[in-house]
């Protein structure tokens, strides 16, 4: 059942967005595609009940994960009711032109562009927000509804991802469950160290003020200076980029659910529509899984192959492209040529060690035969290196959001394993040190409402995209000129 609510979720946007973005022969096509492919998903049986300890009910549970998840939104800042990080200004301006202009989104300024973004997460609240501001005559409070509505929909799908998570690392007991529910809004490396190491400015104390620019869209990870090589706790992830976080997770969870490749075909589709830097780590860990499964004995190969040519994964091609197509036509293309990041070898290694080395002493005995944790390993290692050659760390910090989930459930599955007391302790001391990156994330929002006495926070720098020039960081929401291209001529509606 939760398979299906998961899937619903994700794919629900994506159906609104085929029919309200594309003209008749789109729309078809990709309907077609869409709906056929979803019928024939064949989700893996379930083997492991969460009422598997009588403690508590499974609607306990559900309760119990959608708490967590609405007290870690709620301090996000999504609703606009805690301090909202720096990207809130450009996420906040394409929710409200989402809400308030017809579908597709073009901008009349500065020779014609049009909205293109992988802005699918925010589709689903915005057509129920817009539906709103067409019959309301208040459209001042609207935005302020919609903001609502998309916080509502955000827990929605943290408690999928926390739920899932369940089902995937097994708790035995009621301790395990709170421990496997909590795990996420806390797990880090210990950047706190590297920042110590290297005499982070972040801990000048005049930089404590949200006032300034520098705290308020400062993070602890950036100990090897801003732009520089650095990864994202996930309470960091929640907090900056929720529209790609929250759907890379739901999606790697059920990438780990199946067992064959049956449905990666509607994986992928999802993973391009809602996070497509994401989605290069997920393509990393669909291939890894597809080796695992060609290499399993227990099937005769045309048995195997069957399953990598299902039925979803024919039909799910058209819609595939044309997505691929749309998103890859984004502004920030033009800005993002992938490039070596020449780093020191001593940062280099401090940062392996901080981020993730240190775990490894524990857990790696465990799953020393697990070719997924090699790969994890090896991916994190290495996607540090790389950047886009404005110098922003946008790709690996993005790139290795489902290899740092996997790491999370490496550990978690440690934890609630038969591993010694002592080395759990010793674990659990650099998880606590690791809490510390997190904690920075929701100490902004202590400081706000501190300095602000106020419970509102919503960032309207930007307002709206049509009034910005074309320049850096504007282009990464938008494309110039669209009806220059074959897919807006042939399938997008038209201005």
């Amino acid at each position: 059942m939760l398979q299906k609510i998961a899937y619903l979720y994700l794919i629900l946007p994506l159906v609104i967005f085929c029919t309200t973005w594309f003209n008749f022969y789109g729309t078809s096509i990709l309907m077609l595609s869409l709906l056929i492919s979803c019928y024939f998903i064949r989700l893996s049986p379930n083997k492991y009940s969460i009422t598997t300890f009588s403690a508590l009910t499974n609607k306990k549970i559900v309760l119990f994960a959608l708490t967590i998840a609405s007290l870690w939104c709620f301090w996000s800042g999504i609703g606009g009711y805690m301090y909202q990080s720096g990207d809130f200004a450009a996420r906040n301006a394409i929710y409200r032109d989402l809400i308030e202009r017809s579908w597709p989104v073009y901008y009349k300024y500065w020779g014609g562009f049009a909205l293109n973004y992988y802005f699918g997460f925010w589709i689903f609240p915005a057509f129920i927000t817009k539906i709103l501001y067409i019959v309301s005559t208040n459209h001042n409070l609207i935005f302020a509804v919609g903001l609502n509505i998309l916080l509502i929909y955000s827990i929605i799908g943290v408690t999928i991802f926390l739920l899932l998570l369940v089902l995937i690392t097994k708790p035995k007991n009621l301790k395990q469950l709170i421990l496997v529910l909590i795990f996420p809004l806390f797990f880090s490396g210990l950047d706190i160290i590297g920042a110590l190491v290297y005499k982070s400015p972040f801990f000048n104390i005049e930089n404590f003020n949200l006032t300034t620019p520098f705290f308020g869209n400062m993070h602890i990870e950036t100990y090897n200076g801003v732009g520089n090589i650095q990864y994202s706790s996930f309470t960091t992830q929640l907090f900056w980029v929720f529209n790609q976080c929250i759907p890379c997770w739901i999606i790697t969870l059920l990438l780990l659910k199946d067992k064959t490749p049956e449905n990666y075909g509607i994986l992928a589709t999802l993973g391009f529509f809602y996070c497509p830097l994401p989605m290069i780590g997920i393509s990393v860990i669909m291939l890894t899984n597809c080796i695992l499964f060609l290499t399993n004995n227990k099937e005769n190969l045309k048995g195997k192959i069957k399953k990598f040519i299902s039925l979803s994964n024919i039909y799910i091609l058209p819609t595939f492209i044309i997505i691929v197509l749309f998103i890859s036509l984004n502004g920030a293309k033009k800005h993002a040529e992938l490039e070596f990041k020449g780093v020191e070898i001593s940062r280099y290694l401090l940062f392996i060690v901080l981020e993730f080395g240190c775990f490894l002493f524990f857990i790696f005995n465990r799953y020393k035969k697990n070719m997924l944790f090699y790969v994890t390993i090896i991916s994190l290692s290495l996607l540090c290196l790389f950047s886009f050659n404005e110098g922003y760390g946008d790709f690996q910090m993005r790139t290795t959001i489902p290899f740092l989930l996997l790491l999370l459930i490496f550990i978690l599955e440690y934890l609630l394993g038969n591993a010694t007391v002592l080395s759990k302790i010793m674990l659990s001391i650099l998880l606590i040190i690791g809490a510390c990156t997190p904690l920075v994330e929701f100490t902004r929002g202590v400081i706000q409402l501190k300095s602000s006495k106020s419970i509102i926070y919503i960032d309207n720098r930007w307002f709206t995209l049509d009034k910005t020039p074309p320049v850096w960081p504007y282009y990464n929401y938008t494309l110039w000129h669209p009806y220059s291209y074959k897919v807006y001529k042939m399938l997008v509606k038209n201005y």
